[in-house]
């Protein structure tokens, strides 16, 4: 097999970005490409938990919201529906960003085009991001703002069994936002207590929820199983 030179390392993974791994190995080619290599399993098993992390925490409060919509004040002369991805109250789309919808809706057009039909709210809660649910949760503190008013009135309720400040759930999902774009830019993940750490606010989330979530995540998660085979 093939080994690969300093100077092709170089042009395929470039200086800076290798440069972690060669700190972390005293500089020696050879154990950096392996940590590297072992950073890319980690980074996929957190990426397999992130996806589970994120479906359940969409479908937790996409009825919620949708809930509210329903029951939010008129606006511009017309009610709203419970699709409030496709067609957000005002109140929603002035909290969250009129380009963010517009830029959803140009990528649920993108995955159905040629389907032959239109689209569902099913495909819009598809294309929305893990961001996208960060951001409707409340911040720390304050009282003032529309995510606080919609967190009191519906979005509380996608979280039965929270036992602590909405704010430590909110930090919560921030950090786990951070490293969800972390994975996806292929930045190192190589302090193992930090993950840890990060997939602990997972499961805390998922509790609030539902416990029963929690040990299921468990199961799936090999996230401990590949920070073990850490060079």
């Amino acid at each position: 097999m093939p080994v690969l030179s300093r100077a092709q390392i170089q042009v395929a993974i470039a200086d800076e970005r290798f440069a972690p791994y060669l700190a972390a190995c005293g500089n020696d080619d050879a154990a950096a490409f392996t940590l590297y290599r072992w950073n890319l399993l980690v980074a996929s098993t957190i990426q397999e938990v992130l996806g589970l992390f994120e479906v359940a925490l969409r479908n937790a409060i996409d009825p919620h919201v949708g809930a509210w919509q329903l029951t939010a004040p008129p606006a511009g002369g017309r009610t709203y529906g419970r699709n409030w991805l496709a067609e957000p109250h005002p109140l929603l789309s002035n909290s969250q960003g009129a380009r963010r919808f517009a830029a959803l809706k140009d990528n649920v057009d993108k995955a159905i085009r040629g389907k032959g039909r239109a689209p569902t709210h099913g495909d819009f809660v598809a294309q929305t991001t893990l961001g996208t649910w960060r951001y409707l949760l409340p911040p720390a503190s304050g009282n003032v703002s529309f995510t606080q008013r919609l967190w009191d009135s519906n979005v509380k309720d996608a979280f039965p069994h929270l036992r602590r400040n909405h704010g430590a759930l909110t930090f919560g999902v921030n950090r786990i936002l951070r490293l969800r774009n972390r994975i996806a830019h292929y930045e190192p993940v190589l302090d193992t207590t930090k993950i840890f750490d990060d997939t602990l606010a997972m499961r805390r989330v998922l509790n609030d929820i539902d416990p029963d979530l929690k040990p299921w995540f468990d199961r799936q998660s090999r996230v401990a199983w590949a920070i073990a085979q850490r060079p």
